[in-house]
């Protein structure tokens, strides 16, 4: 709860430090924790064949290799899965077989309808059920 509270604060500081970043600084970064916060994506958006990872917190997207594990930093991509519900390609998620953790991921160029930004964890929901079903951490 506590923690909560505190991201709640902070949240509208590190949105806005994010909408001012230049947007060559998300170009260059290389790491998987958000360049503004540092924070762990949970939440990758692919838009014209390239993932970019999504911070929950601050609200920045940035690039990333489509073949790494956020969580273990694995880029084998024979181990490197995904799950998807029945009938529903524009929504799944991505797993590590090394380390079992998952990231969800919105394909945005086979969605009927754009998910309104800052609302992907929510929506996404079902998506951590079936994970979890599978046995995978959340990152």
């Amino acid at each position: 709860l506590i923690l909560f509270i505190i991201s709640a604060l902070i949240q509208p500081c590190l949105e806005e430090i994010a909408n001012k970043a230049n947007p060559s600084f998300f170009e260059k970064w290389w790491q998987a924790q958000c360049p503004i916060c540092g924070r762990r994506p949970i939440v990758a958006r692919l838009k014209a064949r390239k993932r970019y990872l999504i911070c929950t917190l601050c609200g920045s997207e940035y690039l990333a290799d489509q073949f790494l594990c956020v969580n273990c930093g694995n880029t084998d991509p024979a181990s490197l899965k995904f799950l998807a519900p029945e009938g529903h390609l524009e929504l799944r998620v991505d797993f590590c077989v090394k380390c079992k953790h998952y990231l969800k991921v919105i394909d945005q160029d086979k969605l009927k309808k754009a998910i309104p930004k800052g609302l992907e964890d929510i929506i996404t929901i079902d998506l951590d059920f079936m994970a979890k079903n599978f046995g995978l951490i959340r990152v």
